[in-house]
């Protein structure tokens, strides 16, 4: 492994292998990453976990963040799940932040949604759907890699890293969980995917099963 492939690993979390197949040669590192994410994804993805949401905050005021938010749908999904929430989305990749902050989207990431949740949320132009302002100005956006340090003075009540650990390698991995458990609240809930679980518990992450949502919440350290 040369000198450039272990620093994008160590930085970023990508398996050597997937290095090899993308290869740095006459490419340069933002453009090696954005071509290795993936950004497919829509809105009110996984509704059983937004519907569990809304029953157990209600409209509480809270504070949420999007992991790995790739163009910001699971962002604003919270913010249109739960009345009471300030979002923060973040991604490693640039292009990834600024379409979430836009917030105009093609009809195809709408494709789960009611008709009345379009018509309660976005605003209809031509072919595109921007969401609207009671929506955005609840949500911000910024770029941050989850292997490093949270970029936050403050905790959550709420982290969802849902479809993104998959992407990490084993070492990776271990850190970006440490990284965001270190901003969840006591008492403060992590979400992942519906088929994701972590094998390798922190001490202070309790599993939690409540009808067929599994998630993790914040214990005090004993």
């Amino acid at each position: 492994m040369s000198s450039d492939e272990k620093r994008i690993t160590d930085k970023y979390g990508i398996t050597f292998n997937e290095i090899r197949r993308l290869s740095l040669n006459g490419r340069s590192e933002e453009e090696m990453l954005e071509s290795v994410l993936v950004k497919e994804t829509w809105f009110i993805r996984g509704r059983r976990q937004f519907e569990f949401l809304k029953e157990r905050f209600g409209k509480k005021e809270l504070i949420a963040w999007s992991c790995g938010c790739a163009t910001g749908e699971e962002a604003y999904s919270i913010a249109m799940a739960l009345e009471g929430a300030t979002v923060w989305g973040t991604d490693v990749s640039k292009s990834a932040i600024e379409f979430a902050r836009r917030g105009v989207y093609k009809k195809r990431a709408l494709r789960e949604l009611r008709k009345d949740e379009v018509l309660r949320f976005f605003v209809k132009e031509g072919a595109f759907y921007r969401v609207k302002n009671e929506i955005k100005e609840r949500v911000y956006f910024m770029v941050s890699n989850l292997l490093s340090p949270p970029p936050f003075n403050f905790s959550f009540d709420l982290i969802m890293l849902r479809n993104v650990l998959m992407y990490f390698s084993g070492n990776a991995r271990k850190k970006a969980v440490e990284n965001v458990v270190s901003v969840l609240k006591t008492g403060g809930i992590l979400l992942l995917g519906d088929t994701e679980f972590l094998l390798n518990l922190p001490g202070d992450l309790k599993p939690v099963k409540e009808g067929d949502v599994y998630y993790y919440i914040r214990v005090a350290h004993r």
